[in-house]
């Protein structure tokens, strides 16, 4: 049974397209709209039509940036040169692991035992998660996989041919986490040393994501300061 919303005929289009890839705050978690799929007024939907760009948002709430990185992975075949690739990563300290009996079966698409996911985050309460942290996890560790997840899916997505990339940088790092990150990127990233949290001016219907105004307030900044990569594409 999938627990995805999109399948391949999804991410495949003929159109000068932007992707979006993210946790809940790309989705639109929250907004009026968000009812088992991806708000039409998240700040990624709003980007799209100044562009005049489709608009396929590939965000999971909850998701780490282990799995955003997967989720690329998965479909980044399907991808045009001419198109937009935007990347909001996430909370550094979450994570995911594959495993064929784990609970999420995200790939409704050419699924396969193998890709059965668990996510692995502090608000998770299963057996898994608790012991990842109790026994695994560092976050002296989470800015230096953070750095490769990101490195890694501009070098791939350059291989291909791909040109407009941006990255924004994930939420609720310290000042030191920050400037780490930064460091180990690759030169010439376009990284945005901000996100949709340094714009969190109202709450969505849940009382907890940023609302309508939070998610026009982020598009408007990031099309003042990235003109050419979201200029009208014709």
């Amino acid at each position: 049974m999938k627990n995805n919303w999109f399948d391949i005929d999804y991410v495949k289009t003929s159109t000068p397209t932007l992707y979006a890839f993210g946790c809940s705050y790309t989705y639109g978690q929250g907004l009026e709209d968000c009812n088992g799929k991806p708000s039409k007024s998240s700040y990624a939907s709003i980007l799209g039509r100044h562009a005049n760009r489709t608009v396929r948002n590939l965000s999971f709430p909850g998701s780490s940036n282990k799995e955003i990185l997967y989720t690329l992975k998965l479909v980044q075949e399907h991808f045009k040169p001419n198109d937009l690739i935007i990347f909001q990563w996430t909370y550094i300290n979450r994570s995911m692991m594959i495993s064929k009996d784990g609970d999420l079966d995200r790939w409704g698409v050419d699924f396969d035992p193998e890709r059965r996911t668990d996510r692995l985050g502090a608000w998770i309460k299963s057996k898994k998660a608790k012991g990842y942290y109790q026994t695994v996890w560092s976050p002296d560790d989470d800015p230096h996989t953070t750095s490769w997840y990101i490195n890694y899916a501009e070098l791939s997505l350059r291989k291909q041919g791909i040109k407009s990339i941006l990255h924004f940088q994930p939420p609720g790092l310290d000042n030191l986490e920050a400037k780490l990150i930064s460091d180990l990127l690759e030169p010439d990233i376009e990284y945005c040393k901000y996100n949709i949290v340094d714009y969190y001016v109202d709450k969505a219907q849940d009382g907890q994501h940023p609302g309508l105004n939070s998610q026009c307030e982020f598009a408007s900044a990031l099309i003042k300061d990235y003109r050419k990569m979201f200029s009208v594409t014709r």
